[in-house]
């Protein structure tokens, strides 16, 4: 246990310092935003595919989930919604802009609304 909390301090660190230096550049909040996001999502998920759903995990808790019924991407607020709102200051709807943009890319559902959930148990 203290060896994963000895990792996870350390992926913080690394990108509290990541987030910093993207802030203080001259770079608008929603360009460092994506690439924040775009850093997050590349350190890879572990996947668990149900009826109707595809989770995306990292380190037990569920980050993203594609709906396939609702065509939804729901994201996890507290692990990644609200780094948009608190950090860089973004507005709801640039949030689900951002996260369109990016995750509709990368999990190939362009056509998928983006919303957010508190529940830290998904489906």
């Amino acid at each position: 246990m203290l060896s994963k909390i000895t990792i996870l301090e350390n992926e913080i660190k690394e990108l509290k310092e990541l987030i910093k230096c993207q802030i203080t550049t001259s770079k608008s909040s929603y360009q460092s935003a994506k690439e924040w996001l775009e850093y997050y999502i590349s350190k890879g998920f572990k996947i668990k595919e149900t009826e109707g759903y595809v989770t995306y995990y990292i380190d037990g808790q569920w980050i993203f989930q594609k709906d396939f019924k609702n065509q939804l991407i729901r994201c996890y607020y507290y692990e990644v919604w609200e780094v948009f709102s608190n950090v860089f200051n973004l507005k709801y709807e640039q949030i689900k802009s951002l996260h369109k943009e990016v995750l509709g890319e990368v999990f190939k559902c362009n056509d998928f609304s983006i919303d957010y959930d508190c529940d830290s148990t998904i489906f």
